[in-house]
């Protein structure tokens, strides 16, 4: 029995020996008082105790399945069907061997004879994570975001910022009404007037496809040592080994 039958017993017993009102013990079981006269009359004229048990316990469902049933699904899934998933499993089932059973039914009926499916093994990245650069100044991320920075005490304004990839330092950060080019030139005069050069840098979501820096992107611009040569002659900043320097002063 379970435990709140065995509570209706206490119940009923103590109402029995005058110890406890038929009001009481509804109040107690959270029943009716007419439900609690009929669990006293069952429990006088039925036996006792096990009276107040459910009925149907101990018994079979008439709507379970048949033993042999589920010995032929095992049977026809370990023979003709096996490596299928069970909701493919009952498909077949139902269109080959006129044998309508629901996906859980099935699930259940293959790990009740230990029968488990592999899990599908998941697909491997194509493309993992970037490494990032092994030293500070290779390249630059470049970008810029609209946010409410400072709430509601001001209006939302666009952060442009350029980060060194090897060491995550902020080159340069400079606030804009809207994303703009002038934004973009003024944090890398900083990023260049505090550490030079890089050898690269990457952005995304310039304002145009015609934007001047994309087109002076020594990553993917300067391609001949000729090319590089003549960058590095235009700017204040000596490379040394293909690292930035910054100037002396």
């Amino acid at each position: 029995m379970t435990r709140a039958e065995w509570k209706k017993v206490l119940v009923v017993e103590k109402i029995l020996d005058g110890h406890m009102t038929n009001a009481e013990g509804a109040a107690v079981l959270g029943l009716g008082v007419r439900q609690v006269i009929r669990l006293k009359k069952k429990y006088v004229e039925e036996g006792g105790a096990q009276a107040l048990a459910h009925g149907n316990r101990g018994r079979k469902p008439k709507h379970a399945i048949p033993e042999e049933v589920k010995d032929h699904v095992v049977g026809l899934y370990t023979t003709t069907y096996h490596g299928s998933n069970n909701c493919r499993f009952a498909e077949l089932l139902e269109e080959h061997e006129s044998i309508k059973l629901s996906t859980p039914s099935v699930r259940r009926i293959l790990l009740s004879k230990g029968i488990k499916q592999a899990k599908p093994r998941r697909r491997k990245k194509a493309h993992g994570p970037r490494q990032r650069k092994p030293q500070a100044g290779m390249l630059w991320q470049i970008d810029a975001t609209p946010y409410a920075w400072l709430e509601d005490r001001a209006p939302s304004f666009t952060l442009h910022a350029a980060i060194d990839d090897a060491t995550g330092t902020v080159a340069g950060a400079v606030f804009r009404p809207t994303e703009c080019r002038e934004g973009y030139s003024l944090v890398m005069m900083q990023g260049i007037r505090n550490y030079g050069v890089p050898l690269g840098f990457t952005a995304t979501n310039l304002p145009s496809s015609g934007h001047p820096m994309k087109r002076c992107s020594l990553a993917s611009s300067v391609s001949t040592p000729e090319q590089r040569l003549r960058c590095v002659r235009r700017s204040p900043v000596r490379y040394s080994y293909g690292i930035m320097v910054r100037p002396s002063r």
